[in-house]
């Protein structure tokens, strides 16, 4: 027995430092890179202390599929800092998700990576089931080179490729729709829009995305029962939930409310999910809920 207890740590711990060194060599060691040194030893993150890395998006990044990470400061001869932090997600889908919702206007698409984001001082960056941010300490000119370079350094050493999701491609293939986020529960709806009461729960995944002033969600569900079963139950609460609901109508196959703000909210049912527009009354929804439906014929998915 205790010949299996040792065998049991020994594989256990062999496994959690092999999950260590995997990071580290993905990022740059000692005079890796010339001019850089590392300023604060390499700190390694899991489930159980990525509250000190990350305190405001814990639950986003668990919710996604987290598994590790790992973050480094380096200095050069001037003061100036680089930190590079790399997570580790469970799929591709996850990793693009996390990728895609820190996404923010006035980003700069360059070619690293699955995809990448360039901002002034810092770049984020998608590949595999990576999701990883290269940050300077300022603005200063070369800088944003060097995050480059630093960009690269990573990017050369994550043997994969990424697949985007379904439902992601599904919007940013449209030029209908900006701003795509892919979700994959509550805690990430909720920051793009919260229905509240459950009345939207259930489900497996999800995408958003910005059309004009109003957002189209298409949410999806293990498969046609499952769908309908929680579809049932959130309609019954957002027609009897009238501390934030109000004007429930039933309509062909759907129905619409107005939200405590006075903002329309159209839902439509379709195969295993649930198409949802916030933003528009039901005659203008139902023209952009046939529009996705085309959307699907084409890629032949429902």
């Amino acid at each position: 027995m205790r010949k299996l207890l040792l065998v049991i740590t020994i594989v256990f711990f062999s496994n959690v430092l092999s999950a260590q060194d995997s990071l580290d060599k993905l990022i740059p060691g000692k005079d890796s890179i010339w001019n850089w040194a590392i300023k604060k030893p390499v700190t390694t993150y899991s489930k159980g202390n990525l509250y000190s890395l990350i305190p405001d998006e814990t639950d986003l990044f668990i919710e996604y599929g987290f598994e590790k990470a790992i973050t480094c400061t380096y200095r050069n001869a001037m003061a100036n800092t680089i930190r590079i932090d790399v997570f580790k997600m469970t799929s591709s889908g996850a990793a693009f998700g996390i990728y895609g919702f820190k996404a923010l206007p006035g980003k700069k698409i360059i070619e690293l990576g699955d995809e990448s984001a360039l901002y002034d001082y810092y770049i984020d960056v998608w590949k595999g089931s990576y999701y990883y941010r290269v940050t300077a300490s300022n603005k200063n000119y070369g800088m944003i080179d060097t995050v480059l370079l630093f960009a690269d350094y990573v990017n050369k050493r994550i043997n994969e490729k990424g697949v985007k999701p379904f439902l992601a491609s599904l919007l940013e293939d449209s030029p209908d729709y900006k701003s795509v986020k892919y979700f994959k529960g509550i805690v990430a709806l909720d920051r793009i829009y919260r229905f509240g009461h459950g009345s939207v729960a259930g489900f497996e995944e999800g995408v958003a995305g910005k059309k004009d002033r109003s957002i189209l969600f298409v949410i999806g569900y293990r498969d046609f029962r499952t769908a309908r079963e929680w579809i049932a139950a959130g309609k019954g609460k957002l027609r009897h939930y009238d501390d934030i609901y109000s004007s429930f109508q039933l309509h062909d196959n759907g129905w619409s409310i107005k939200d405590k703000t006075g903002t329309p909210v159209s839902f439509l049912p379709y195969d295993k999910y649930l198409l949802v527009i916030k933003g528009k009354e039901w005659d203008e929804a139902v023209k952009d809920f046939e529009k996705v439906k085309k959307l699907f014929d084409l890629n032949n998915r429902h």
